[in-house]
């Protein structure tokens, strides 16, 4: 039976504290996220949506290809092949839905079912690959509904994590020793409007939509001596 909790908003948190937390246990994933000058989309300052904001994004589109890929399905065809003539046991098991499903369902976003996708293709649940798990994945981000799903369970997360100070700390170091080791190897023509002469980037005035969000997430009150700023 499949598990709701892999995509429960605390769970996508959860592992996206493991990841600060041990960067360099993570090195493959986050050199995806800013690998191979990757670090230059997140040198805009004061953008809407964050540095932060695309790094949880980046994660939990991770973590939903790889619960999906990760299905045995050879394994969900014997379970089904047991319970075909008992369509209420196999409906209660979940055999048919892959875990992606679950979180579209949770998150109440419209999407193409599997079981949709293969009946579209003339392939019945005995016959499923993983090749057609694979495609059908691709054939959700062609349409969008992939896309729609990462950014509302990335809204979710950023809502909660965005009060944990010490894991912004956290996030802020890593991008920063990323971006001061390789500007100083070179820094695109386009962008070098951003740093100064010694590679580092230029300080920038505060927006205040970005003053109000901090001012509301710390309920207008100074972290360091509690002082009401109201």
């Amino acid at each position: 039976m499949l598990a709701v909790r892999y995509y429960d908003t605390y769970h996508f948190c959860d592992i996206i504290r493991q990841v600060l937390d041990d960067p360099m246990g993570h090195m493959t994933a986050l050199n995806d996220f800013y690998g191979d000058d990757l670090w230059t989309n997140l040198v805009h300052p004061f953008r809407k949506r964050s540095a932060f904001h695309l790094f949880i994004s980046h994660v939990i589109d991770d973590v939903l290809y790889d619960y999906t890929l990760a299905v045995d399905i050879e394994d969900r065809k014997s379970v089904h092949r047991n319970f075909r003539d008992i369509p209420e046991a196999i409906e209660d098991l979940e055999i048919r839905y892959l875990p992606i499903e679950l979180s579209f369902k949770n998150n109440n976003i419209e999407h193409q079912s599997f079981s949709e996708y293969l009946k579209g293709i003339g392939v019945d649940f005995e016959n499923t690959t993983e090749d057609h798990i694979y495609d059908y994945v691709g054939e959700l981000r062609l349409t969008g509904e992939y896309e729609a799903l990462v950014e509302t369970c990335s809204n979710e997360v950023f809502f909660v994590l965005f009060n944990n100070r010490r894991l912004l700390m956290q996030f802020n170091e890593m991008i920063s020793s990323c971006i001061e080791f390789d500007s100083l190897h070179s820094v695109p023509e386009e962008l070098q409007r951003l740093f100064r002469e010694n590679c580092t980037l230029k300080r920038k005035t505060i927006p205040k939509w970005v003053q109000d969000a901090v001012f509301f997430r710390d309920r207008g009150r100074c972290v360091f001596c509690d002082m009401d700023l109201s």
